[in-house]
């Protein structure tokens, strides 16, 4: 039992620190998570951000403690978004290796890019059988990425000033 708790606080840790560095550099792009984007001096961490992320999660967690799976509901909910961002990140990858050929990569790819193509395509099923297999949890899951991809969009749009266009 003690296992699983080190691993549960050790993932809860990791999570708290990477989202909330996510969640800070995104917000220093759009204006109206600007507060989101500072950072704590003395700390060196961004405190807004990391607040927010763990009222997220504590939101999220209430929210599963209400259905009937609990848990469960909490693990449907994240498993779509989960694979999604995967495949995000080998697309990246991919992406980035392509364009800055004469970086010095830390770390050697065999094979590239069949062996992050391939990791994509297995995401990608695991992503289709989540959609498919684990029923309203992960439809809502989805939804709420849907929902912010269209806000961040109204967002950019608001901080891009109009094109005008000109007269002769």
């Amino acid at each position: 039992m003690s296992i699983v708790a080190i691993s549960a606080i050790s993932s809860i840790n990791s999570t708290l620190i990477v989202c909330s560095r996510v969640t800070a550099s995104a917000a220093r792009d759009l204006p109206a998570l600007a507060a989101l984007g500072n950072w704590h001096d003395r700390r060196g961490t961004p405190a807004r951000a990391t607040l927010a992320v763990g009222g997220f999660s504590l939101l999220l967690t209430a929210v599963s403690g209400l259905s009937q799976s609990g848990f469960g509901a909490m693990v449907d909910y994240m498993t779509p978004v989960y694979w999604l961002f995967v495949i995000l990140g080998m697309a990246a990858l991919i992406r980035l290796r392509r364009r800055l050929p004469e970086h010095d990569w830390p770390v050697r790819t065999p094979l590239f890019p069949l062996f992050p193509l391939a990791f994509m395509a297995l995401s990608a099923a695991m992503l289709w059988s989540s959609l498919t297999q684990l029923g309203p949890g992960a439809l809502a899951g989805a939804a709420v990425l849907a929902l912010g991809l269209v806000l961040g969009q109204l967002a950019r749009r608001e901080r891009q000033p109009p094109q005008t266009v000109q007269q002769s």
